[in-house]
């Protein structure tokens, strides 16, 4: 047991590591060592990027060791560590932060799988948990293998619904055709267990799948939904089979009218929370948007002001369509009745929100006020709009607002301009960067702040915009070329770094990880010369060494969007690490990687296979992140990809929202998506 321990290199603040590990295996100290370790391994999430990326690699195969010949109750608190060394609190993965970590699953997922026969059902269930976070397709393939021999000899209800739901997780790596139909196989068994955990992966890939739905309405009439949803993967989703069933089709029509009339009620609370309701209607759907958004339009009056945000709220939230109630939104934009009692925005900023997603001019003198500092109001943080079974009043971040609004660039353009010289905040400076990046050549003005911003935190920001602007950002080419190639740039960056870090405005990051900083950045100025000036030979360069640093993914994006590279020669071992990320890596990379490979080779077969593999779970009335990619990849290879107008036409025909998140942003995200895969399939059809 924990062969060569004191052979390890053990990180600045994790020496101790090896003294716990032993302390655990022998017991002596009961189960102090292990809370010690536990605060250890905790914390890595918290400074993992920064410090010690390397702790869950290095100790991950000595507590599968340890849970091996543990007792009981320790084996599954040590899995569950297992689990949980996958978390970094970061956004990136530990496979990014450590590029030994999937070796290093790799090498345990044989002696994790022996745990789902151990005789404890708290270690199976552990196990699973562990096994389920396997995130690349050989493994995948590896972990569905062993949970599908477990599944028949797997006698406690609960662990038999985890498993189902871990297969069903694990099948994204792969077509998932099979897992289908053997899924819905269980949907026959005798086994209420198996039932009930087909029935729970089935009706999250598909809302209208009435088998699966006729399962989860028994499991409500029968009143044994309290117990099946102790399920570890339904804990967290408490109504999802109840709203499963209320969501099946034909329910949705009488679900509308009941709003319509509680919209009308006298009380108070009721109209409160109908309104909250006819706004998750609307993100969730995009049909009831027709009948319900004019009669939520009508509360933007209301005396509560309740029922007032929520409805001014979701006039912002559909946009073009709520352009009907723009003078009405314009008379709110001076209440100062804070929107939600949890932040500092008003019903006054939310009706700015609104006209400025309507597309009215009169939302452009707040919005410049507030760019120049001259009041409060939107804030530098994203919002991704919350939980999709909640609508929230989120609040966009200034990028968000200003970034649609290419039609006012003349009016807001020397406001932002304005705010990236006057301003020494980092968040203010990517706020900018970013709005530029979203108006692109329309904000070609603005290429001097930009390069200025060029040795400042955010470079990488202001060279992404600056990329997006193409030709009309010459100017700036003679500086990105200095950026990607001398020292000299990266040195004044340093300097503006710790300037900031003395202001209290930054945070540096450590030794370790700033050369992946700097790294990011000369990508991003490398990308950014090419797309400017159409030389992409230093782009590819530079950015194939960027494919073997800890992370590919920000490399492999910025390769699949250079544009073209037929005329580009591929430095050495291009190609075999494109197709090796299409083979291994995650969904994000796979599309990127096999649009590089098209881009590189002129050959679609293997882009277009994996768009269509990329779209094929709309089935499921779900939008997962990667797709869009796909549909703007499948655009771009035109005709070349005319196998992917099927899955196309399935998009646009589904009913329910596109989006990962809830809230204004699920709409935010369908208006997206369906406006880009109308543009993708009229050029895969030739039309």
């Amino acid at each position: 047991m924990l062969d060569g321990l004191d052979d390890v290199t053990w990180a600045p603040g994790t020496e101790e590591v090896p003294d716990l590990l032993r302390a655990i295996a022998d017991g002596s100290r009961g189960l102090d060592p292990w809370w010690d370790l536990d605060d250890l391994l905790t914390s890595h999430e918290h400074i993992a990027a920064q410090m010690r990326p390397t702790l869950p690699t290095t100790v991950l195969p000595y507590l599968v060791d340890l849970a091996s010949r543990a007792t009981d109750s320790m084996r599954a608190t040590l899995l569950e560590a297992v689990a949980e060394l996958w978390e970094t609190d970061t956004s990136e993965s530990m496979a990014d932060l450590d590029p030994a970590w999937g070796a290093a699953w790799s090498a345990q997922i044989p002696r994790l799988l022996e745990f789902l026969d151990d005789p404890d059902v708290a270690v199976r269930r552990r196990a699973l948990l562990a096994l389920s976070e396997t995130a690349t397709p050989t493994d995948a393939r590896r972990v569905l293998a062993g949970l599908r021999t477990h599944w028949e000899s797997e006698s406690d209800p609960l662990t038999k619904v985890d498993a189902a739901l871990a297969i069903g997780r694990l099948s994204e790596f792969e077509s998932s055709d099979p897992v289908h139909a053997w899924l819905g196989a269980q949907l026959e068994d005798e086994d209420l267990a198996a039932r009930y955990g087909a029935a729970a992966v089935l009706a999250r890939w598909d809302p209208d799948d009435v088998r699966a739905q006729d399962v989860l309405a028994g499991a409500v009439r029968s009143g044994d939904l309290p117990y099946w949803e102790r399920a570890t993967w339904l804990r967290d989703d408490r109504r999802s089979a109840a709203e499963w069933v209320t969501d099946a089709p034909g329910r949705l029509a009488s679900r509308v009218e009941r709003c319509l009339q509680r919209l009308a009620d006298a009380d108070v609370d009721i109209r409160n929370r109908a309104v909250a309701e006819a706004a998750l209607l609307i993100a969730t759907w995009r049909s009831p948007q027709e009948t319900l958004l004019p009669a939520v339009a009508t509360h933007m009056s209301d005396p509560s002001s309740e029922a007032r945000a929520y409805a001014i709220h979701v006039v912002a939230a559909c946009g073009p369509a709520s352009a009907p109630f723009a003078d009405r939104v314009a008379e709110l934009m001076t209440d100062d009745t804070p929107a939600s009692a949890h932040d500092d925005q008003t019903i006054g900023d939310l009706a700015v929100w609104a006209l400025a997603r309507i597309g009215d001019h009169r939302c452009v003198d707040e919005l410049r006020a507030q760019v120049q500092g001259a009041r409060e109001g939107f804030d530098v943080w994203s919002s991704a709009g919350g939980h999709p079974r909640f609508y929230r009043l989120d609040m966009p971040a200034m990028h968000q607002v200003l970034g649609p609004l290419r039609e006012l660039v003349p009016e807001l353009l020397p406001a932002v301009r304005e705010r990236i010289r006057a301003s020494e905040d980092y968040q203010w400076h990517r706020e900018m960067a970013q709005t530029l990046a979203a108006w692109g050549a329309d904000g070609a003005a603005a290429v001097p702040e930009l390069v200025d911003l060029l040795a400042m935190d955010a470079a990488g920001w202001a060279a992404h915009a600056l990329g997006g602007m193409g030709a009309a950002a010459t100017d700036a080419a003679p500086a990105l070329r200095r950026f990607g190639r001398g020292p000299a740039w990266t040195e004044r960056l340093r300097t503006s770094r710790q300037v900031e870090y003395a202001r209290g405005r930054l945070s540096l990051p450590s030794p370790e990880r700033r050369p992946h900083f700097e790294a990011d950045n000369r990508m991003q100025a490398a990308w950014a010369y090419a797309r400017i000036t159409g030389d992409t030979d230093v782009a590819v360069r530079v950015l194939s060494e960027g494919l073997e640093d800890a992370s590919a993914r920000p490399a492999v994006r910025l390769l699949a969007t250079l544009g073209p590279l037929d005329s580009t020669t591929p430095p050495d071992g291009l190609l075999t690490r494109v197709r090796d990320l299409i083979q291994d890596g995650d969904d994000w990379d796979r599309i990127d990687a096999a649009h590089v490979l098209w881009r590189l080779t002129g050959d679609p077969e293997v882009a277009v296979a994996r768009m269509v593999e990329t779209l094929r779970p709309l089935r499921r009335a779900y939008f997962e992140p990667p797709m869009r990619l796909a549909v703007e990849y499948a655009g771009e290879l035109g005709t070349a990809a005319a196998d992917a107008a099927p899955a196309l036409r399935a998009l646009l025909d589904l009913d329910r929202r596109l989006g990962p998140a809830g809230g204004w942003q699920s709409i935010e995200d369908d208006l997206d998506i369906r406006r880009r895969a109308e543009a993708a399939l009229a050029r895969v059809t030739g039309r």
